[in-house]
């Protein structure tokens, strides 16, 4: 039997815990960052940089959390963006849409680096002022960003409505260039998405943008701490396995995962990744749970069936079976 390995010295989690994670992209960071916050050897100026990490992953997926986690710890030294205790704060309570607590914290947030006109951007965007958001988004790009704000004022600022559609073509193109350069690859999937959507226009037909961040959300909620599993179970997108895993006792409650999380991302314009998770939802919901118990999602990848064109539905079935014969998860694939 091998030796087991040592535990990462301090630096090195210090590394993997702060290395640049936006959005979406918070798995490895935060467990490294768990692993960080458990060493009794942390320093003290460590331990509230290592918090105030803490409080900035939680203000994206649990906001009430991060607000808790800011009172526990207390006035604090400044730090720079996105590191700041206030700024942490704004971005919680926006996530609240606590509009006039924002304003009441936005004079402490600092200018620098364009932290505060990224929450000037994200305010104005809450209460409808779109023109005062991109003005604010735009300030805040200018400014020369930490990675991680800059990956979020150009997500915000392709989503505000009403925006040639070439500029929002660029900026998605700027945002795709930016999450590669850090590895984001859930970030940059996600983005991906909402670009293919923008260049066949479908936003405009469907008028419903929210659709993205509706699946965003429920994207992240599911992986999260499955990050490390996406190549291992290729070609099952990584959600559904997720999702097969969190339910692996409600087969309920995976039906509806399933089907929200596969008609959203169809609705995105990703119909290979929205059409896969159907099918395989199906194909494996009913190994685990018995044909009986997923009939919904039989009638899910039926209604794909009759929906799209025939030639396309041959194309991504086509697509389904090479990725499994290559190993390879379905969004690798071309699309037709």
């Amino acid at each position: 039997m091998s030796p087991k390995a040592p535990p990462p010295d301090l630096a090195t989690l210090e590394a993997r815990a702060f290395r640049v994670a936006p959005l979406l992209d918070v798995g490895a960071a935060w467990w490294a960052l768990h692993q960080l916050r458990q060493r009794p050897d942390l320093p003290l100026d460590l331990s509230v940089r290592a918090t105030l990490r803490l409080a900035d992953f939680q203000r994206r997926f649990m906001p009430p959390e991060a607000l808790a986690t800011l009172d526990a710890l207390g006035p604090v030294p400044e730090g720079p963006p996105p590191l700041h205790a206030e700024l942490i704060r704004c971005h919680a309570l926006l996530e609240q849409r606590k509009a006039d607590e924002v304003r009441a914290s936005l004079p402490f947030v600092p200018e620098a680096g364009g932290a505060r006109a990224l929450v000037q951007g994200r305010l104005h965007a809450l209460v409808g002022e779109l023109d005062q958001a991109q003005d604010a988004l735009s300030a805040c790009l200018a400014r020369d960003p930490h990675p991680e704000l800059r990956i979020e004022a150009l997500g915000l600022l392709a989503r505000v409505s009403g925006r040639p559609r070439a500029l929002v073509l660029a900026d998605l193109d700027d945002l795709d260039a930016a999450c590669a350069a850090c590895g984001a690859g859930l970030t940059q999937s996600l983005f991906r998405a909402w670009r293919a959507a923008e260049a066949q226009d479908l936003f405009r037909k469907a008028a419903d943008g929210a659709v993205v961040t509706n699946l965003a959300r429920l994207r992240s909620l599911y992986t999260f701490g499955f990050q490390k599993d996406a190549q291992a179970v290729a070609p099952i997108p990584l959600e559904l396995h997720a999702a097969l895993v969190r339910h692996g006792r409600d087969p309920a409650g995976l039906v509806r995962a399933v089907i929200a999380l596969s008609t959203l991302t169809w609705r995105t314009g990703d119909h290979l990744r929205g059409y896969a998770l159907a099918v395989l939802g199906q194909r494996l919901g009913a190994r685990i749970h018995g044909e009986e118990a997923v009939t919904e999602l039989a009638d899910l990848v039926a209604g794909y069936r009759a929906e799209a064109p025939a030639d396309e539905i041959t194309s991504l079935d086509a697509a389904l079976a090479e990725a499994a014969r290559r190993k390879l998860s379905p969004v690798q694939e071309p699309q037709a």
